[in-house]
């Protein structure tokens, strides 16, 4: 993965950089938040459903892509 992908050059749109950013967050969110009241089946079941989309996220181009995909109901509906 390259982290840099705008190499400083803001002036273009790159929409895989929000990808990365989600993915970053959504890292952040499973590593470094320390929640409380981790015994919960609402708990357990958030944190699946992070862990789901962290891994697939990677797979998509853009937040827009991502955000219209059939992943997004599934996972709240």
């Amino acid at each position: 993965m390259k982290l840099f992908l705008s190499s400083d050059q803001w002036e273009s749109f790159k929409p895989t950089t929000n990808i990365y950013w989600l993915h970053y967050v959504l890292n952040k969110m499973l590593m470094s938040v320390h929640y409380k009241k981790t015994n919960t089946i609402l708990h357990n079941n958030g944190l699946s459903n992070l862990k789901q989309l962290k891994n697939v996220i990677l797979s998509f181009n853009s937040a827009k892509s991502f955000a219209e995909s059939d992943l997004i109901l599934d996972l709240i509906g």
